[in-house]
């Protein structure tokens, strides 16, 4: 199935209430303890003779009266809104001023757009104000406004713009697509149905040949999508790029759940589950810099307590106790920290567990991205495709068996347990030590995704290319300098224990029946 399909499928179970909730914008988050924003408002005074006068008023409002949202679209200077509504949190050298541009984009690309016909009549008599007065003495007093947290937004005698329009909502909501002048009679790519096809869901999704602007008159012909269809398909992209996107390690990847039988209330579960399953995950590093903070706290009261007490000669009562009671809570703390810094298959697999009895409902798409919010377009850097969740248990039970560990370690390497990484991030472990990581970000995640590849899907690896990983981490340490100790090879002095490790990694291709024949 392709993307535009799955997006298409996710698009038709999601409500208005669904695409309102990861539009808006809560004022409050850049608040810290304290803050209280600054209010500008430009109001605009129309008469029934279309005759305008522009006042600056300092006064509050409640958020009833507003309709913040996040960008809905542009890019560089011509980023706009649902509503020339702003919460702007700016430095001591930007001005008011310099934000005014987003207020006259949204009235253009969204209000024009939107409103119904007599309230696009005054957004119009807006617009050709700022044309013809850009030196108005309330606008020549923005420039003058600098360095805080403002709400700033365009009024209409005394009105807010979501409370004389609302219908910008509701009109964006069922109008989120545009029709192409190429659009003519034809089939929909999705639904079959014979409608007018041309319409494109304004973000890139498709090839170069079905998408770029040039080429209009090929989507109509290569991706036929009817008004309904790529609207569904935005719709489904924008609320995506909310609550699907998924942040570890490093790792930035749209989860897209795949239900095998056609049943949209399972469907609409399924993205439930794994929106609570991206928060968990979101929620996950902070929780282990907390545990971490402990234990570093928990080590150092151990080592106080180790420290013979300086001009004491007799035991302290109870030392032996209050020790092994600390021990005790280090070793309980290390195992906490370890359950919960997993990998990112493991981390794969705890998120698909959140879809409970309907896992084997579904199959699970991991597409790597780079996404621009702005624009709605994304570059996908590479993707694994249709991964059940039986598998990702499969391969994360295995690992627990043969005591494999898949985290990226420099230093904190637990006892027992044999890496992945020496034998298949060893571009990752070089750039991180040479410092060079930042650049050379693709050539990791690409190294990261040959691994779950071939551990998540039907790829083998060949004997040869394993005794090959076995002997280059015998030979080169991380930095890739030989494994010498005056003049003898490292593996030759301790043999046992890259033969140990290498058996395990052995049994685990095996037990996965990785091996090539």
């Amino acid at each position: 199935m392709s993307l535009a399909y799955k997006l298409w499928r996710i698009g038709n179970v999601l409500t208005q209430d669904d695409i309102k909730g990861v539009i808006r914008s809560n004022p409050d988050t850049i608040l810290k303890p304290g803050d209280e924003p600054e209010y500008f408002n430009l109001n605009f005074t129309i008469s029934t003779d279309n005759n305008i006068s522009l006042d600056l008023r300092r006064s509050s409002v409640s958020k009833e009266s507003m309709f913040f949202t996040k960008k809905l679209g542009g890019a560089g200077g011509g980023i706009y809104y649902l509503y020339p509504n702003l919460v702007l949190k700016l430095t001591d050298k930007q001005t008011l001023a310099s934000k005014l541009s987003l207020l006259t984009n949204t009235l253009k690309s969204s209000i024009l757009k939107f409103s119904r016909e007599e309230n696009q009549s005054l957004a119009l008599i807006i617009v050709e104000f700022f044309e013809m007065n850009k030196e108005h003495p309330v606008l020549e007093m923005l420039n003058e406004i600098k360095g805080g947290i403002f709400w700033f937004w365009i009024s209409i005698n005394g009105k807010t713009l979501p409370d004389l329009m609302p219908e910008v909502w509701n009109n964006w909501f069922e109008l989120p697509v545009t029709q192409l002048k190429e659009a003519a009679p034809g089939y929909d790519s999705f639904s079959g149905k014979e409608t007018i096809v041309g319409f494109r869901p304004e973000f890139k999704i498709f090839s170069y040949d079905q998408y770029h602007g040039s080429l209009n008159h090929r989507v109509r012909d290569n991706f036929p999508l009817s008004f309904e269809s790529a609207g569904k398909i935005k719709l489904a992209w924008i609320y995506i790029l909310e609550k699907l996107v998924f942040y570890y390690k490093g790792l930035e990847y749209i989860l897209l759940p795949n239900l095998i039988m056609d049943d949209d209330e399972s469907l609409r579960q399924i993205i439930s589950r794994l929106v609570k399953a991206n928060a968990m995950t979101k929620g996950k590093p902070k929780k282990l810099q907390a545990l971490r903070t402990e234990e570093k706290n928990l080590l150092k009261n151990l080592e106080q307590l180790r420290r013979p007490p300086k001009g004491k000669k007799k035991p302290v009562a109870g030392l032996n106790e209050q020790i092994q009671e600390l021990e005790k809570n280090c070793e309980e703390m290390a195992q906490t920290i370890e359950k919960m810094d997993t990998g990112y298959i493991t981390e794969f697999k705890i998120q698909a567990d959140y879809l409970a009895e309907l896992k084997n409902a579904v199959t699970l798409d991991f597409i790597f991205t780079v996404i621009n919010r702005t624009n709605l377009s994304f570059e996908v850097k590479g993707s694994i495709e249709d991964v059940m969740p039986s598998r990702l248990s499969l391969v994360v039970n295995a690992m627990r068996e043969q005591k494999i560990n898949e985290n990226i370690e420099l230093k904190a390497k637990i006892k027992n347990k044999t890496y992945l990484q020496d034998y298949f991030n060893r571009d990752e472990l070089y750039f991180v030590l040479s410092k060079t990581q930042k650049h050379n970000g693709n050539r990791i995640l690409q190294e990261r995704l040959h691994l779950a590849r071939l551990l998540l899907t039907d790829a083998e690896i060949s004997m040869e290319n394993l005794m090959k990983r076995f002997e280059f981490n015998r030979e080169y340490d991380y930095a890739h300098k030989k494994r010498i100790n005056n003049g003898v090879r490292d593996w030759i002095n301790y043999s046992s224990t890259y033969t140990q490790q290498e058996q395990s990694i052995l049994s685990f291709f095996q037990q996965l029946n990785k091996i090539k024949e």
